[in-house]
């Protein structure tokens, strides 16, 4: 799956700089198999990337038979819906978060929790999650771990109970199991949260 991503996204000009990276190629596949039938105008405002890299994103992955692009919008054919699946599969939850629920960990204006099936075993020390993540837009990445019914930073220390609230959303909203991985992608714009914790799933399926 990675190297066909990686190869969409590559220039196919020799010398040329890319105008989207892999993680936009993931965050197209999870848009067009949200919405099913999609425009590209509308694809373009949800990535915010000018029509013209979106029109050559829909070119190389219409290249590589991932979508197929019919009178009234695009969608994903077979191969772009294998893809999707795998996704699907590994995030058993995203979306922003208030600062309410939060508290200390809302830590820029928008807040992107994504919760991804049992790839603690891929976590270091969270470093190397948070720089990937803030060379994507991000301005802060919070990575926490779910193990034996607690929630845990990657060193192993207890998230405080100060932060109940998230705590009980968490437990009440997820069906988590150990080795899941709980991440927090922060920024003052909402698209750049995004890419930050794609990016760290794409670093994670490598």
């Amino acid at each position: 799956m990675l190297t066909i991503i990686e190869e969409i996204a590559k220039p196919k000009k020799r010398g040329a700089k890319p105008s989207f990276t892999p993680i936009d190629v993931l965050l197209m596949i999870r848009i067009v198999d949200k919405y099913y039938l999609i425009s590209r105008t509308k694809i373009s405002k949800e990535l915010e990337i000018g029509e013209g890299a979106i029109r050559t994103m829909i070119r190389h992955l219409k290249h590589s038979h991932i979508i197929e692009v019919i009178r009234s919008g695009i969608r994903l054919n077979s191969k772009g819906k294998d893809i999707a699946k795998i996704l699907n599969d590994i995030i058993l939850y995203e979306g922003f978060i208030e600062e309410k629920v939060l508290y200390k960990l809302a830590l820029a204006k928008f807040n992107y929790l994504m919760i991804l099936k049992k790839l603690a075993h891929k976590i270091k020390k969270g470093i190397e999650e948070r720089d990937i993540a803030i060379k994507y837009g991000t301005q802060a990445l919070v990575t926490l771990i779910f193990k034996q019914n607690s929630i845990l930073f990657p060193d192993g220390y207890p998230l405080g109970e100060e932060y109940a609230k998230f705590k009980e959303f968490l437990l009440k909203e997820i069906n988590l199991s150990d080795n899941d991985v709980i991440l927090i992608s922060c920024s003052e714009k909402s698209i750049s949260a995004i890419r930050g914790a794609y990016s760290v799933l794409y670093h994670f399926l490598k």
